[in-house]
């Protein structure tokens, strides 16, 4: 029988179905890891662990607190009082000064 051009173009459009041999692959995979041995690393890395119930009996340090330097000075007894924070003017010896100086010194 004589091939027709309809059937030409057809059969270079037919592919065989991939679903079966992909499913064959991933079972495969799974397989070979369920079956593999897995190395853990617990045995290769030296740990000193404490006994059961044992308690640290280390003592931590307190954490250093941060120091700040508030001065007050008066050039002569008529003048105001100024107020320095680490040799910084913050201003006269006043309310807002001080509020100031609170805020500067919030940590």
């Amino acid at each position: 029988m004589a091939r027709t051009v309809d059937d030409a173009a057809r059969e270079s459009r037919i592919q065989p179905n991939m679903t079966p041999m992909i499913d064959v692959v991933f079972q495969l995979i799974v397989v070979f890891l369920c079956s593999m041995r897995f190395r853990s690393l617990d045995t290769r890395i030296e740990a000193v662990l404490p006994e059961p119930g044992m308690r640290d009996t280390r003592v931590l340090p307190e954490p250093p607190r941060p120091v700040a330097a508030v001065r007050l000075r008066r050039d002569t007894p008529a003048a105001e009082t100024r107020v320095y924070l680490l040799d910084a003017a913050v201003g006269p010896a006043r309310e807002s000064s001080w509020r100031i100086l609170a805020e500067r010194l919030a940590v």
